[in-house]
């Protein structure tokens, strides 16, 4: 006598259902294994002073991308800290002990800045950035938190500083002192930099980005592209 057989296949919509998820779980732990495989690349490459940040804002687009995964090289002593201008750096928030902030320097101790109309001006010549963007060209919105330059303003205005009244395209020229810094985001019209938050010492600048590890956009697509992009 022969034994009925037992359908273990299911109906054909669980079976598709089944399958689906197979392929997910397999692309998702594929994704995983190529982000830690892509970390200890770069591990290897930058040194074991390296660290892993992750960018949430538009400020220094189009180098960075918000959403950009990103290895940074942590100073391991002062003699580390020969800081270029035009290079991009982490340094340690102003205002807020547990943040990390990414900028360009833009000026060095001893330097001369001002901006006329957005335009950067170092040390009374206009400056070529080719990294850096505005796109909104209508407003100038002035900010108290500009009132820090008074201190460091040069010129005709340093004559009477209490009228002095910076915003954030027009603002200077102001003298940088020893071991400090000026930085801006690549972004100029979204950005909270040394025009909002003053000068960075150089004791607070931690390290050098160096490589976009991972990335994904806003509706959390992967950006190919981006992996191990260099960031300069």
């Amino acid at each position: 006598m022969t034994s009925p057989a037992l359908d273990v296949t299911g109906p054909p919509e669980q079976g598709r259902t089944v399958k689906a998820f197979t392929l997910l779980t397999l692309f998702g732990v594929t994704v995983v294994a190529l982000f830690l495989w892509v970390a200890f690349a770069l591990i290897v490459a930058d040194g074991p002073q390296v660290r892993f940040y992750s960018i949430p804002s538009s400020s220094m687009q189009p180098a960075l991308m918000p959403g950009d995964y990103v290895t940074v090289h942590f100073f391991a002593n002062s003699g580390e800290r020969s800081i270029r201008r035009g290079e991009i750096v982490a340094y340690a928030s102003p205002t807020d002990e547990f943040a990390t902030y990414v900028k360009r320097v833009v000026g060095l101790p001893g330097d001369t800045l001002a901006m006329i109309n957005g335009t950067l001006q170092l040390n009374g010549r206009r400056m070529p950035e080719s990294y850096a963007w505005n796109t909104d060209t209508t407003d100038d919105p002035g900010d108290a938190d500009f009132d820090w330059q008074r201190k460091y303003v040069v010129g005709p205005s340093s004559h009477d500083t209490a009228h002095y009244t910076p915003s954030r395209d027009n603002w200077g020229p102001i003298a940088l002192p020893p071991g400090k810094y000026f930085v801006l985001g690549d972004n100029r019209d979204n950005s909270n930099d040394s025009r909002y938050g003053g000068l960075v010492p150089a004791r607070d600048i931690l390290g050098e980005p160096r490589r976009v590890y991972f990335s994904r956009d806003s509706i959390r697509g992967i950006r190919w592209s981006r992996f191990g992009r260099r960031i300069r």
